[in-house]
């Protein structure tokens, strides 16, 4: 029987399926239909949402929903004399998506001293050891997602330089994945961060904090 009436129990139907629904309209694929524990929506004979013990999923729902969040904040100091780009000890954060077509929005909050007399660095974001968010490579520019060319004299010496960068990235995974920051001194100078160059132990230089945030964004 395709329609029980039951005073009891109430009223009961067939399951059906995504295809063939048992509740619909004149349309003969686009209706209602039941699994185990499940009450699933189709239209076209395509399952467009469901909902289950374990909450509602389906195309569309919850998209551009924030999911997750992760962050690691840096209070300490970090430096480098190396003029090829190095892991900033402290400043990467992990986060596993929930969802291979996920994006992970990433915001980055840097405090950077250069060394003065024409200091220059530069700095990169990488997903694992995948470099993004970094300009074009053209001729022997350094290729980076934020920085700061040369400063004549002592322009750079004992100032603290607030560098962001924002990216939205597709990882396309549900694995366990780092984003990192790297510095470069360039021009053969030293570069630090969350310090001045000079780092004098005086009440007018400062020590400050950086933090890299990252949150995962529903497709």
């Amino acid at each position: 029987m395709a329609f029980i009436i039951d005073g009891t129990t109430g009223i009961a139907t067939v399951d059906g399926s995504v295809s063939a629904p048992s509740q619909r309209g004149q349309d003969s694929n686009s209706g209602i239909s039941y699994a185990a524990d499940t009450i699933k929506f189709s239209t076209n004979g395509v399952e467009r949402m469901a909902i289950t013990n374990s909450g509602v999923t389906g195309t569309g729902i919850g998209a551009g929903k924030i999911l997750q969040v992760k962050q690691t904040t840096k209070t300490d100091t970090f430096s480098t004399t190396s003029g090829s780009y190095t892991d900033v000890t402290g400043l990467s954060v992990s986060i596993t998506p929930s969802a291979s077509d996920s994006k992970i929005f990433i915001i980055l909050d840097i405090k950077v001293g250069a060394g003065h007399e024409d200091a220059a660095f530069a700095g990169r974001l990488l997903r694992d050891s995948t470099t993004i968010y970094v300009g074009n490579g053209v001729g022997n520019r350094t290729q980076g997602s934020f920085g700061t060319g040369r400063q004549s004299g002592n322009a750079g010496y004992d100032v603290i330089q607030d560098r962001q960068a924002v990216f939205l990235d597709s990882p396309s995974t549900t694995s366990a994945t780092t984003y990192k920051v790297q510095v470069a001194g360039l021009n053969s100078r030293s570069t630090q961060v969350n310090r001045t160059s000079d780092d004098g132990d005086t009440s007018d230089t400062p020590r400050v904090a950086s933090s890299i945030t990252v949150m995962e964004v529903s497709a």
